[in-house]
């Protein structure tokens, strides 16, 4: 178990740090007294805020041999604090390989004393994947009380090739307790065979002017009952207006199970007052498998 920190303090911000990974030899996957195999990656580390701070990753991150225990993680964390801002955040990773299931944040929660503490602020962060397999899930979350002008890109991704794997689920989620305005998700030539997909940007009281990109994009799932769940929604709110979905050549697999299947511009939570408006979907080569 390894954990590389760019900064860290315990009693206030931690701003302006770079961490670069490009590992000559990958981490080695193994066997070992504590059962599983978790590694982090931390831009950042404090209590009053963290901001400005960039993880750039090449190279493969792990040997290609697999462990399969449910604690398993390689953990990418740009940005982690009790209070405070959560704004600039950057992770790269290009021409890069996992046989763990990788969790990327620009912005965390964190669960301290059975309470969680989120970012006042998650604003103007983005990940940027280029190249990249992961032989288990991928996941990437953004967790604020207000996220705005988020991008997260992916080109030329594959997540769970493996597929002793698929029980996992694979997501990009933008999610803000009160407001998530203007954030992008732009995901192309990507393919996901997962059994829980979600690509969601999310807020309690406001999800407006966000936008998702999807292009040459494949869900599949691979396991013997043809069943999953796929959710691709812009804004999901009690008030969610002035979002864009766009899709050109979306491959889906059978899903033989019922509603699961969710896909729109927006949506909203199920309360009597909640209201949905000016949303956009474009739609070119939309096809099962």
């Amino acid at each position: 178990m390894f954990n590389f920190y760019a900064g860290a303090y315990n009693n206030g911000e931690v701003n302006y740090n770079t961490l670069n990974i490009e590992l000559k030899h990958p981490l080695e996957i193994a066997n070992n007294f504590l059962g599983y195999n978790q590694h982090s990656f931390y831009g950042d580390f404090a209590t009053k805020g963290v901001n400005h701070n960039t993880i750039n990753i090449k190279n493969d991150l792990t040997t290609t041999d697999l462990s399969q225990s449910y604690k398993d993680a390689l953990n990418i964390i740009a940005a982690r604090t009790l209070e405070g801002s959560a704004d600039y955040n950057k992770v790269y990773i290009n021409n890069s390989m996992s046989t763990l299931p990788v969790y990327i944040y620009t912005a965390k929660k964190n669960l301290l004393n059975n309470q969680d503490f989120y970012p006042s602020s998650a604003n103007n962060n983005k990940v940027s994947i280029k190249d990249f397999a992961s032989f288990r899930n991928l996941t990437v979350l953004t967790e604020a009380k207000e996220a705005s002008y988020n991008t997260i890109n992916y080109n030329n991704v594959q997540s769970i090739t493996d597929t002793s794997n698929t029980d996992k689920g694979s997501k990009i989620i933008i999610r803000a307790l009160d407001k998530a305005n203007h954030n992008t998700i732009d995901i192309k030539n990507y393919s996901s065979n997962a059994a829980d997909n979600a690509y969601l940007i999310m807020a309690y009281n406001e999800a407006a002017y966000n936008k998702i990109i999807i292009n040459d994009t494949l869900f599949g799932v691979a396991s013997d009952k043809r069943e999953g769940i796929l959710s691709i929604i812009a804004g999901l709110s009690n008030n969610g207006h002035d979002n864009t979905l766009i899709i050109n050549n979306l491959n889906l697999d059978e899903y033989k199970n019922n509603n699961s299947v969710f896909i729109a511009p927006s949506a909203i939570t199920g309360l009597s007052e909640a209201k949905s408006y000016n949303n956009t979907l474009y739609r070119r080569e939309f096809k099962y498998i």
